[in-house]
């Protein structure tokens, strides 16, 4: 059984076509690589908007959090979806359309954590827990849990992949 470490659960890498993908500019997956963490095939993003729209498979769900290894608990908090509804959306196969536009918001801006630290989820995790001066003293976490939040999560991300000081 896993040991929980802060918000985390320990794992040693990612699946290799996973890592691939989120390093690479993948054929299909270039502006969409964070899919490939929900389990998802490349599809153009009109396509992704229709799916979203249409409610994303439970799978994607459970795969992401296999993926990233983040707790059930933490997940629920991230998208607002509480444990009765989840359990719900277990049952029928699916997410419902805001359940799996938040579930993507996540995914998004985790992927691009996760490609600054060229795939090493230890780090990743690390940074994304971790207050930032940059973030008003708020962890990238609890600010990807609004849509403007993860905007400037991700505008972080570019400042420090470009060598702005951050």
């Amino acid at each position: 059984m896993a040991k929980q470490r802060g918000v985390w659960l320990d794992t040693p890498k990612l699946d290799d076509r996973v890592l691939a993908t989120l390093l690479q500019n993948t054929p299909g997956y270039e502006e969409l690589f964070y899919t490939v963490l929900l389990g998802l095939e490349p599809v153009s993003v009109p396509d992704l908007v229709d799916r979203v729209q249409s409610g994303l498979p439970f799978s994607a769900w459970e795969t992401f959090s296999k993926y990233t290894r983040l707790p059930e608990k933490a997940l629920l908090e991230l998208t607002h979806i509480s444990r009765a509804t989840i359990n719900r959306r277990k049952k029928t196969g699916h997410l419902e359309s805001l359940e799996s536009e938040r579930l993507l918001r996540v995914a998004r801006v985790f992927g691009k954590t996760l490609r600054m630290f060229r795939g090493d989820l230890g780090k990743a995790q690390k940074w994304f827990t971790t207050p930032r001066s940059s973030l008003g003293g708020k962890t990238p976490f609890e600010m990807t849990i609004s849509e403007i939040g993860a905007t400037e999560v991700e505008d972080v991300i570019g400042r420090i992949r470009y060598g702005i000081y951050s």
